[in-house]
């Protein structure tokens, strides 16, 4: 069992500056050879049993101007298959309670908008597949203040049995 217990994760990018203050931890796991060898080992990832306790998260973005929070209050998850190459995710158990996620985004209108590359095309879909989903007093909110766009929503209960989701 993992478990995470009062935990605040803040992260920071001021105005003038390119990077988050998380990059010294990215630029000591960079691999620091010049080893040009295109041969890559498969990601292996294994995590049986999750807990999250009073884990908060912000992201305060002022060079895009995007800020978020969000709190878990708490999460258990039982985790029986993560296959990063096939996409494919097999989740047991996924229970959460009194939590919230808050997005404000205050770019101008003429801002450029920031997206990621197109993945690569890929033989295999993205599925997850849940066994369990069992949420409650769940929280979100999303504000977009240049096109004063407000979305809120509660969830007071949720709760799915054998749930798949394949997106291609």
């Amino acid at each position: 069992t993992t478990l995470f217990r009062s935990i605040h994760i803040n992260i920071n990018r001021k105005i003038n500056d390119s990077n988050f203050n998380y990059q010294f931890i990215i630029d000591s796991f960079a691999n620091k050879s010049n080893n040009s060898s295109t041969s890559k080992k498969a990601i292996q990832l294994s995590l049986d049993r999750l807990l999250l306790d009073t884990v908060s998260f912000s992201l305060n973005d002022r060079l895009h101007q995007l800020f978020y929070n969000a709190f878990i209050g708490k999460l258990y998850s039982r985790i029986s298959k993560i296959d990063l190459d096939k996409m494919d995710f097999l989740v047991k158990d996924f229970i959460l309670n009194n939590s919230f996620v808050t997005g404000l985004d205050k770019r101008s209108k003429n801002a450029k908008a920031i997206v990621a590359a197109a993945p690569p095309k890929s033989s295999s879909p993205f599925h997850l597949a849940i066994s369990n989903l069992d949420i409650h007093k769940f929280k979100l909110n999303y504000t977009n203040v240049s096109s004063r766009l407000a979305f809120n929503n509660l969830v007071d209960t949720l709760q799915l049995n054998e749930a798949n989701i394949y997106l291609l």
